[in-house]
């Protein structure tokens, strides 16, 4: 009787090995993907820029340490070297340089192949041609605060005409490196 149970129990076969086997190396690819997968990300995750990833965020709420100070507000336009945010202080332009910290910005980016190679080319310079003859307060790196008008802009700088402590105005001439430049409040 012994005997009979040794042959009613099922003795592994070929085939069942064969599945066994093929299941493990079923298995093991699975977690070579998943390997190869989690270093794919952290590598495309090394090659995103900052500017990519404020560039996914335009239209929502951001908030930005610089200078000693933070800027709120809705992130409207970034450039390759700026970004500018719309609050309840108005317009301000920030140059990305001077920026110590970023909240909330978006987890996502930008692909840089979406933007056009003109708006990649866009920088400081771009948005501040567009406010020439208005009121601004400049803030630079070093905390200094100028108020004035916008001159002109030139490649690498801006021309601004201060205003002095009575409200007069003094000659033109105040040259600002846009490397000095921390932020641009548009009165």
């Amino acid at each position: 009787m012994a005997q009979s149970q040794k042959r009613s129990r099922p003795v592994p076969g070929v085939i069942t090995v064969l599945a066994d086997i093929d299941g493990r190396a079923v298995i093991a690819d699975h977690a070579d993907l998943a390997g190869e997968v989690a270093e794919r990300v952290v590598l495309e995750d090394s090659r995103v820029e900052l500017v990519d990833r404020l560039r996914a965020g335009i239209g929502t709420p951001i908030w930005i340490a610089v200078g000693g100070s933070c800027v709120t507000g809705e992130l409207t336009e970034v450039v390759s070297d700026a970004m500018v945010t719309c609050g309840e202080t108005g317009k301000i332009i920030v140059a990305l340089s001077a920026v110590a910290a970023v909240s909330a910005a978006p987890a996502r980016a930008v692909s840089p192949c979406s933007v056009s190679r003109i708006d990649a080319r866009l920088g400081i310079a771009s948005l501040l041609r567009h406010e020439a003859g208005r009121g601004l307060t400049l803030t630079t790196r070093a905390g200094d605060r100028i108020s004035g008008t916008l001159v002109r802009v030139g490649a690498d700088h801006l021309e601004l005409l201060p205003t002095d402590d009575s409200g007069g105005r003094r000659r033109p001439g105040l040259l600002v490196p846009f490397d000095a430049v921390s932020t641009i409040a548009i009165n």
